[in-house]
């Protein structure tokens, strides 16, 4: 049968631990003379750089939030701008059209003004051309009577005579 040391095997000799030990003690000692600065140094630097990443997004973030704040608020000033402009176009509008409306029955007033005065002007004129066909016919009227000049009575007949010629 076959004879295996088992107890041999798992359990190492003394020697090979020493040996182990050792080598593994000068791997630290080279580890840490040589390379554990290095190392720390990188890590550092790397969590250093790790941490500005994060310092520079939390700042984008901010100056987001506050982009976002200000356009929200020049939206807001926009808005109420926009708001003044057409209250002003509308109260412009509203100046404007009265304007229109104020010249207009002014000019309306005028016209009626000047027609008036032209009534008047036309009316007196006939009062004067009625004054003149008036004197004419009186002066017409007189030199009948005297042309024809017969007595009292004759002379009241020629008179209503023409006066009725006239009314009517």
């Amino acid at each position: 049968m076959l004879d295996i040391d088992i107890a041999g095997k798992l359990f190492p000799d003394i020697k090979t631990m020493i040996v182990q030990l050792a080598a593994t003690g000068v791997l630290f000692y080279a580890f840490y003379r040589y390379l554990w600065q290095p190392v720390l140094t990188y890590l550092e630097k790397r969590a250093a750089y790790e941490q500005n990443l994060i310092e520079q997004a939390k700042q984008k973030f901010q100056e987001a939030e506050t982009s976002k704040e200000e356009a929200h608020a020049q939206l807001k000033h926009a808005s109420m701008e926009a708001n003044k402009i057409i209250e002003r176009g509308q109260n412009e509008g509203k100046r404007i059209k009265e304007g229109l409306v104020a010249d207009g029955r002014k000019e309306a007033e005028l016209k009626l003004q000047s027609a008036r005065r032209q009534l008047d002007y036309e009316r007196s004129q006939m009062k004067q051309s009625i004054h003149r066909e008036i004197v004419d016919v009186a002066l017409l009227a007189t030199s009948k009577l005297i042309e024809d000049k017969l007595d009292e009575s004759a002379d009241r007949l020629v008179i209503e005579q023409f006066v009725k010629d006239v009314v009517n």
